[in-house]
């Protein structure tokens, strides 16, 4: 199945007005543990930014952040050991209502986390509900989790706190960030599919 969105970079970040699922106003924020796969075996760098340096654009450190997992087991510590151990980390933000993101993520278990497994980790973040707008609950997170069997991490973000990395709502938001916890790709809806992740994936692992 083929995602509707069209491919959107860093570059132009600055014209996004309403792209992706991105509804005229602003809705309120909606787990699981997944294998843990994409172990970083060669010396990193990986530190939280200080308040100062976190920014959304690729070459920014990813912000310090804390999730809990949607099951409610606890939390993913987006600057503890196991974000820190991998070489690469996928993070996809999605919304329940927003039907691109339903598209990628039907295709995201196949096509990604299971291939990758052992070198990327994916982290999917369930940041809205399934109406626009709505708050992220427990309840829709696992909800999302086991509509798509997905093996990822799952964390819920209620409060939308990862929101700088949506801007006007523009889902699903996808970040690739490298084992110091650095932007490298960023890319609003998706073009060919996942095709346009794979091969920046590709490119990064080839590194």
């Amino acid at each position: 199945m083929k995602t509707l969105r069209p491919l959107i970079t860093g570059a132009a970040l600055s014209a996004l007005v309403g792209i992706g699922c991105a509804p005229a106003a602003t809705p309120p924020a909606d787990s699981g543990i997944s294998t843990d796969s994409g172990a970083n075996t060669e010396a990193s760098t990986c530190r939280a930014p200080t308040i100062s340096e976190p920014c959304s654009m690729e070459g920014c450190k990813f912000a310090p952040l804390t999730l809990p997992y949607c099951d409610g087991t606890g939390t993913f510590d987006f600057y503890g050991q196991s974000f820190c151990s991998a070489r690469v980390t996928l993070l996809v933000i999605s919304a329940g209502w927003c039907v691109p993101c339903q598209q990628e993520a039907a295709e995201m278990e196949d096509q990604i986390i299971q291939p990758y497994a052992g070198r990327v980790r994916v982290v999917t973040v369930y940041a809205q509900g399934v109406t626009r707008p709505s708050v992220a609950t427990n309840n829709a997170c696992m909800g999302w989790k086991n509509r798509y069997n997905l093996t990822s991490h799952m964390v819920l973000d209620a409060a939308e706190v990862t929101s700088r990395y949506f801007p006007n709502q523009a889902f699903p938001a996808n970040l690739i960030i490298d084992g110091d916890g650095v932007i490298r790709h960023r890319v609003y809806g998706t073009s060919r599919g996942l095709q346009s992740l794979k091969d920046q994936l590709d490119a990064l692992l080839g590194q």
